[in-house]
């Protein structure tokens, strides 16, 4: 394996064994840079938050009191020959650099046990943590040092009190979490939004995205939008949460793909490649808006022209492309979306397999079929009356008031569905139906 750059932070309250760290870190590693960094006080807690992302949880109090408030240093090192094995970590079960890994457990033992030692386990960390830390990705940071010399710094983390430029705040996000440009790229650039007056990112990281951006959230809904100030400038982001737990715009195959293949433009905007663009945008139309908006009606005729597509009628060109590739027409959770399949053709191949897609992942699916529920895995399969399986999964929802609408119900139910629940649920409904023979 290739040589991989890492770093480790002793925070505040390790550095009175710092001179015994920094030892055995030359002893194993090649040291390229040390940084002293201080933040303001009034901004160690945002910093921190921003810094560890979704992993902090609610320990934000803990991480604060172990590691402290002071100046802290950053050791960028060079492991030479590294080695990755499956480690458990607070996170769970993870392939980890073996030697940063062993090397992180022992110096938070030196210093009394706890956190009060930061390492990175693999690449993509090393990436982030320089990215937010220093305002350099791995490769712009190993372009840059000339001496392994100590430097101070008095910042705070990349965006914590603004961002400078739309350059930025995308170099930040394209070193961060994985994310793309659905729509209005050429807006955010020009300052001219037409009527839309937003830019449309899509996510499968939806929280540390919001974390990265560090923006209050505008509009008290499901999605709300992020409200972002750029230079003197004030910027709306419309975030698709679309990873395997997101709100299902897209089939989650589909939103992995978009993400697996964005292309960064020259400005570091990371956008969806043609394909993803021009088929997003259409479904984006005919399902979750209902209508082609007559702004976005050139550029779809553009593509069209572009991938000479010949028919005429927009929801068969949608539809031999989910065709085509296995995607699903899936129901949003978000109920403002107004996901309208209004138009034959859709609605037919979102019935071919007995149904709306109404929950989806990699391996399991679940249908809606007039009063019917088809759940599907690659091993299983169950279909069941929705009010039945109301009952069987929670009793108190079945036995709310008439007046309480069946779609609200099985709204309710379908709030945290994951492929373990639904495995368990095709087993109760196994159960139930037949305890009813």
């Amino acid at each position: 394996m290739s040589k991989e750059i890492h770093l480790f932070i002793i925070w505040e309250k390790a550095r009175d064994s710092q001179t015994k760290i920094l030892e055995d870190i030359a002893e194993n590693f090649t040291i390229l840079k040390q940084y002293e960094i201080t933040w303001p006080p009034s901004l160690v807690a945002s910093n921190f938050t921003r810094f560890c992302g979704t992993r902090l949880g609610n320990n934000l109090q803990y991480k604060i009191d172990n590691c402290g408030t002071g100046e802290f240093l950053v050791v960028v090192v060079r492991d030479e020959e590294p080695i990755y094995e499956y480690r458990d970590t607070f996170h769970g079960k993870a392939s980890v650099n073996k030697k940063m890994f062993e090397a992180k457990q022992r110096y938070r033992d030196w210093t009394g046990g706890g956190i009060r030692v930061h390492a990175t386990d693999n690449i993509i960390e090393t990436n982030h943590d320089l990215t937010l830390l220093v305002g350099k990705n791995v490769d712009d940071f190993l372009r840059s040092i000339t001496s392994p010399k100590k430097e101070t710094l008095h910042k705070n983390l990349e965006g914590a009190d603004g961002w400078k430029s739309i350059e930025q705040l995308f170099y930040v996000l394209n070193n961060t979490v994985r994310y793309a440009v659905m729509r209005g790229y050429g807006e955010l650039v020009s300052g001219d939004y037409i009527d839309h007056g937003d830019t449309d990112l899509i996510t499968d990281d939806y929280e540390n995205l919001w974390i990265i951006v560090n923006s209050p959230k505008y509009n008290n809904n499901i999605k709300p939008k992020a409200k972002v100030i750029i230079g003197s400038e004030t910027y709306l982001l419309d975030i698709w949460n679309c990873g395997y737990n997101g709100l299902n715009y897209f089939d989650p195959v589909w939103s992995k793909n978009m993400l697996d293949s964005a292309i960064i433009q020259p400005n570091g905007l990371k956008i969806l490649n043609p394909t993803n663009d021009f088929y997003c945008l259409l479904y984006h139309c005919l399902t979750n808006k209902g209508y082609i908006a007559d702004d976005y009606l050139p550029k779809l005729l553009q593509y069209k022209q572009d991938f000479g597509i010949m028919e005429n009628d927009w929801n068969k060109v949608l539809v031999d492309f989910l065709k085509q590739n296995q995607y699903e027409v899936i129901r949003p959770i978000d109920t403002d979306n107004p996901f309208r399949l209004s138009n034959p053709d859709i609605a037919e191949y979102a019935l071919r397999n007995g149904g709306v897609c109404v929950f989806s992942n990699a391996t399991v699916k679940v249908y809606e079929q007039s009063e019917k529920l088809i759940i599907k895995s690659l091993s299983d399969l169950a279909e069941v009356n929705k009010v039945c399986l109301v009952r069987v999964l929670n009793p108190i929802l079945a036995s709310y008031p008439k007046s309480k609408s069946q779609r609200g119900l099985i709204k309710k139910m379908y709030k945290g569905l994951t492929p373990k629940k639904i495995q368990k649920i095709i087993s109760k409904v196994r159960k139930y139906l037949k305890c009813k023979k």
